[in-house]
């Protein structure tokens, strides 16, 4: 929004949308053909310079570039023909924004970290870490290890067999409890963005 001239980001939205179906339609295909790539895709971006949209020098200054990954998901209704593309971008350990893209329609862009951590797998990518394995150095209460292991024993127990819903994070001896997220919101602990930030607050 713009205000007194200068434009800033409006703190009451969570989102805007840019409706251009080419850009649409570049983006999804451009993220489709990197994800099916690498399992650990990712991409660089830097901040728009004011003047410059079309000069070939966008990345000069490595000081304003920076490094994402991303994590993809395309959904289609069965009834509908029109692909619909979420990305979550990560930097570093911290979800940064989202990507929802409509095939053929827009782009809407939020930045809210409320919307990052349900966006993708009906949970938190915030709180689903693959490489989250070392739990039990962080939890040293002899009653809160007894929870996690019953916790992480069932997960283990159930994670994808007959024909249950195979948690890739768990699988692969990582963490994810997506769920709560809301239980963080309502508690008004919604600057916890990854499970780093999970265990350093509710274990101080």
């Amino acid at each position: 929004m713009e205000n007194n001239g200068k434009w800033r980001i409006d703190n009451s939205k969570k989102s805007f949308v840019y409706n251009d179906s080419e850009t649409a339609d570049i983006l999804l295909s451009l993220f489709r053909e990197l994800a099916k790539k690498s399992t650990d895709p990712i991409v660089w971006m830097t901040d728009y310079q004011k003047g410059s949209l079309f000069t070939n020098n966008q990345f000069e200054k490595e000081s304003l570039v920076e490094k994402f990954s991303y994590e993809y998901k395309l959904s289609q209704h069965p009834l509908d023909p029109v692909k619909i593309a979420n990305i979550s971008f990560k930097s570093g350990q911290s979800y940064s924004f989202d990507f929802e893209i409509t095939e053929g329609k827009s782009i809407e862009i939020s930045y809210g970290s409320n919307h990052a951590w349900n966006s993708l797998n009906n949970g938190t990518p915030g709180f689903k870490d693959i490489a989250f394995t070392h739990w039990d150095t962080v939890i040293f209460d002899s009653n809160l290890v007894d929870i996690w292991q019953l916790a992480i024993g069932l997960c283990n127990q159930y994670n994808g067999k007959k024909g249950r819903y195979l948690n890739d994070a768990i699988a692969k001896g990582g963490l994810d409890f997506s769920d709560l997220s809301e239980v963080c919101w309502i508690l008004g602990l919604e600057d916890i963005i990854d499970i780093n930030g999970f265990f350093s607050t509710v274990l101080e």
